[in-house]
């Protein structure tokens, strides 16, 4: 498959954390990636290293989009139609911009039809991202995926993060957060 999210689990030991009132299943994400937890977002020849605060926010985007493809909820990213035409009218456009960039902002486009998605690469710029552009290191073509691969992809990364996480953090067995989440990634599984 031409997309993937190649997971690594944490590299360094984690040790009890300090438990402060209100810490929770997004405390102890944020612990994990102290501890060398990261991932690389693949697309095609693309490789997009995800660490620190981009894992974590890999982790809760890519749970909406997720969510977003196997419903084939409504677009949520329309801005991006007007400056892709080479896109059907119909098609549904999600998309998940890489926080923790200054200048060149990734952007990855999910743009799914029903049956398949193409995931584009594209890269923010200008004083107030109001250019989209493809850059150095995006591919003009997309990678074409059927959806349930792509949402059995997402399934298969969120489920061995928030296993080691567990494992990691037995206390999160209680926590409210962390048992949504755990539901919502079921909610992924392929059928």
């Amino acid at each position: 498959m031409d997309f993937r999210i190649e997971y690594a689990a944490p590299s360094k030991p984690i040790g009890e954390p300090e438990r402060y009132e209100g810490y929770d299943a997004d405390s102890a994400l944020y612990a994990f990636v102290r501890a060398g937890a990261e991932a690389t977002m693949v697309v095609g020849p693309t490789r997009l290293p995800m660490r620190d605060v981009n894992f974590v926010d890999l982790v809760h985007s890519s749970l909406e989009i997720g969510e977003q493809l196997a419903a084939c909820a409504p677009s949520t990213f329309e801005e991006v139609r007007a400056r892709m035409p080479e896109l059907p009218p119909d098609t549904r456009i999600y998309a998940w911009y890489v926080v923790d960039y200054v200048d060149e902002i990734p952007l990855i486009i999910f743009a799914t039809d029903a049956e398949t998605v193409r995931i584009y690469t594209r890269t923010y710029m200008g004083a107030n991202r109001d250019v989209l552009s493809v850059g150095e290191r995006d591919r003009v073509e997309p990678v074409t995926e059927p959806r349930d691969a792509v949402v059995a992809e997402i399934h298969s990364f969120l489920s061995r993060v928030f296993d080691d996480l567990a494992a990691a953090f037995p206390f999160l067995a209680d926590d409210e957060l962390y048992l949504r989440r755990r539901q919502r990634i079921a909610a992924l599984a392929p059928r």
